[in-house]
């Protein structure tokens, strides 16, 4: 599973280059606290799931709770280009967890957003 940031437009290529660092800087800025967020909510937050043993899961709607850190672990960002990063989850499970009523990298891209866009206002400002 994963989330890529791209800024993608074809007036961007005409962009000075210093603005295309920054917006590359940006894509890249973004990702990590993509990372962040995501790992956060599965290493905190409220767990209030069934127990196992002495594990707390997850409640329907809660980021999965860590037991082993293998997921929070495999989510790794990479620079895949110009403008252009990705968020990926190693841990074959982590989309299964995601879409069975237990995100955590759709709230964190959507947390991410207000700085996304904020960013892209003062580039484009520029």
């Amino acid at each position: 599973m994963e989330v890529t940031i791209r800024l993608t437009d074809d007036r961007l290529r005409n962009l000075p280059r210093n603005l295309r660092r920054k917006g590359s800087e940006h894509v890249k800025k973004t990702a990590m606290e993509i990372w962040t967020k995501a790992r956060i909510a599965i290493m905190t937050g409220p767990k209030t799931g069934q127990m196992y043993g002495s594990h707390q899961a997850s409640a329907p709607g809660e980021a999965p709770a860590t037991d082993t850190s293998n997921l929070v672990n495999s989510i790794q960002t990479e620079e895949v280009g110009e403008m252009e990063s990705r968020v990926n989850v190693g841990a074959e499970y982590g989309a299964i967890l995601e879409y069975i009523d237990r995100p955590y990298l759709t709230p964190a891209a959507e947390g991410a957003r207000p700085g996304w866009e904020a960013g892209l206002r003062e580039l484009f400002n520029e």
